[in-house]
């Protein structure tokens, strides 16, 4: 399984408004709140529900109203992923993995202190779960969801988002539309065929050792000589 995440806002810039004829400025009602969506894939082309986390103190249930089915999340002030709601996602992968100490998967994700720490740690060694964190600063050559599933995903979002504003002129697209337009998007860019394309273009699956060129390895050298 490889696991991520991505922020998704309620800001949305439309590539194109109609507005009325003589008027210089026209503009749709934003705010500027992030939410965290933590997803899993894996190389047979399957998917995790969703996991958000909501930029509030405390969760309710209508958080994930509209969010693809099976979707679960938490809350912290910031909208970004702490250790403890880290914890909290394993909780919901493992009830849709079945993984157990007699079934043990493979996690793939990279290495963010909310991700390896020792709270995760115990509660993956305690049921099953194999952790293999990617080396910093590869996640745009070696993460396949960054390489061909969160980008489809934005675009949808900012398709759904920008539908939204024009049917709701001058209202304010709140944090509790979020889910809606994310269960619009979800499926629509986690297709089987866009997370297997993920694992090819990687080199995770099929393994394939020499999918990057020689050229692609010299922004890690420090120095020429």
């Amino acid at each position: 399984w490889k696991v991520d995440e991505t922020g998704v806002t309620t800001v949305h810039q439309p590539s194109k408004i109609i507005g009325q004829k003589g008027v210089k400025q026209v503009s749709k009602v934003t705010s500027g709140e992030r939410v965290t969506v933590c997803s899993g894939v894996n190389a047979c082309g399957n998917h995790i529900p969703p996991f958000l986390i909501l930029p509030r103190v405390n969760w309710q249930d209508r958080m994930v109203l509209g969010a693809p089915p099976g979707s679960a999340g938490a809350c912290h002030p910031s909208g970004w992923m702490t250790k403890e709601n880290f914890v909290k996602y394993l909780e919901h992968f493992k009830k849709y993995s079945n993984c157990s100490p007699d079934n043990k998967h493979l996690v793939i994700l990279d290495n963010h202190d909310s991700h390896v720490n020792l709270e995760v740690i115990n509660f993956a060694r305690n049921n099953g779960l194999v952790l293999l964190t990617l080396p910093p600063h590869t996640s745009h050559k070696l993460q396949p969801l960054d390489r061909t599933v969160f980008g489809p995903l934005k675009t949808y979002y900012n398709a759904a988002a920008s539908d939204w504003m024009t049917n709701n002129p001058g209202k304010n697209l709140d944090i509790y539309e979020i889910p809606g337009f994310i269960g619009q998007s979800y499926p629509k860019a986690f297709s089987p065929a866009n997370i297997l394309s993920g694992f090819r273009v990687s080199g995770i699956s099929p393994l394939n050792s020499n999918i990057f060129r020689e050229d692609e390895f010299y922004t890690s050298l420090v120095t020429d000589s």
